[in-house]
């Protein structure tokens, strides 16, 4: 689909994040730097919940509406792909991917995405591929040599 050109701002819990998970990484704490990335991942899925973009594209007169929220889900998206990044940089580069940012996954990108800039450089998203796959429990037991 075609990408929201309008403008919204950044909440600052993503922000604050952003503190954390710098923080973390720097003192190699990987595992409290997941947990700031979850933290951004849960935000989203609770911003998806409360704004109901399913419903508003129902409703032509909430249009406007529609177009903020895709953004900020947009904007938390790309967030969440520079966080991964050092850790699985082959899922940061599905979803920059999609959105047609993939050449962005670097520094000049994330001064851009600081910047409030880097989304104005897409206009398609693209289906990503598959981020993980799923899970035979099955198999994984039988790896491990435990009984199911």
């Amino acid at each position: 689909g075609s990408v929201p050109q309008i403008k919204t701002d950044v909440p600052d819990i993503v922000e604050d994040l952003w503190e954390d998970y710098h923080l973390s990484m720097s003192e190699f704490h990987h595992q409290k730097a997941s947990l700031a990335m979850l933290s951004l991942v849960n935000f989203g899925n609770k911003l998806i919940a409360d704004l109901r973009p399913g419903d508003l594209a129902k409703i032509p007169e909430k249009q406007k509406e529609l177009d903020i929220a895709l953004r900020r889900f947009l904007k938390i998206l790309v967030h969440l792909a520079f966080m991964i990044c050092p850790l699985m940089p082959e899922k940061a580069e599905i979803i920059m991917k999609s959105l047609g940012l993939k050449k962005y996954l670097n520094t000049q990108g994330l001064s851009l995405l600081q910047k409030n800039l880097l989304l104005s450089k897409t206009k398609q998203i693209k289906k990503p591929d598959l981020l993980f796959s799923f899970i035979d429990e099955e198999k994984c037991w039988k790896i491990r040599g435990e009984k199911i």
